[in-house]
């Protein structure tokens, strides 16, 4: 389930394989669309200023959603430590996050918890990356072009936890999203992304400035019993998560002023 505009802004880890010419070559190979860049398994994989709406560089998007279809529902107290890690480069910027509370048939949002919002609460940088910002249409033939140049940028993260989200036992969400910092209200008013009241469409980096790496992944404590926590539970033994990706982004200043 991805619903994309045209246009999307990706970032991937390189390296410098001829300093003379300044040629950088993707170290980690290539990530065609934004859906495999924030649902990869490769941890230098991102996008860049997620939901900037007016930068230069922006994306101009104004929510993620990381959907898990069946449920998440913790079935004790120990559950509750199981969580989200939300993870980027630069290890400073300013979002906001909420479980996602019900779904439709297809898999959107149909209601939230508490919006939560983290600025300051990065974890230390743990690994330098210089980075090949890029943009282009997110079909085929995928004709991205260099659009920036990040030199040096650490990669920071922070945990949720499902307490930290507001979920209680025998609760069930179906994942979370992601909002910019400056979105507000709750519950229902965070469904219609595309209403201004409570999503600006004049955001900025100071809320939208996330450089949002790979990630949408359930956590859990070494060890802990995770018996009924997924709705169905999976019948492999080692705990795989399924889980859908959508962003929901505005239709981009850029792609309308190059058809005019």
């Amino acid at each position: 389930m991805v619903e994309i505009i045209a246009g999307a802004l990706l970032a991937a880890d390189c390296e410098k394989t001829d300093p003379v010419r300044k040629r950088n070559d993707a170290a980690r190979g290539r990530a065609t669309s934004m859906t495999e860049a924030l649902t990869g398994n490769v941890v230098s994989w991102g996008t860049d200023n997620v939901f900037d709406n007016v930068a230069s560089n922006n994306n101009n998007i104004e929510r993620i959603d990381f959907v898990y279809p069946g449920g998440i529902q913790p079935q004790n107290a120990l559950q509750l430590a199981v969580g989200f890690s939300v993870i980027e480069r630069g290890g400073s910027d300013t979002f906001q996050i909420a479980a996602i509370t019900g779904v439709d048939g297809s898999g959107n949002p149909t209601s939230y918890g508490t919006l939560t919002i983290s600025a300051l609460e990065w974890g230390p940088g743990l690994l330098a990356t210089d980075t090949v910002i890029v943009r282009g249409p997110d079909t085929s033939p995928y004709e991205f072009e260099p659009s920036g140049f990040v030199e040096g940028q650490s990669v920071a993260g922070v945990f949720f936890s499902l307490s930290d989200l507001g979920v209680g036992v025998l609760d069930t969400i179906y994942g979370y999203s992601l909002f910019g910092g400056d979105v507000t209200g709750s519950d229902f008013d965070l469904i219609d992304w595309d209403n201004p009241t409570f999503f600006p469409t004049a955001t900025t980096g100071v809320d939208g400035g996330l450089d949002l790496i790979s990630g949408g992944i359930l956590w859990t404590p070494d060890g802990l019993d995770t018996t009924g926590l997924l709705v169905p539970e999976p019948t492999a033994a080692v705990l795989v998560c399924v889980f859908f990706l959508s962003v929901c982004s505005r239709r981009r200043r850029l792609d309308e002023q190059a058809r005019a």
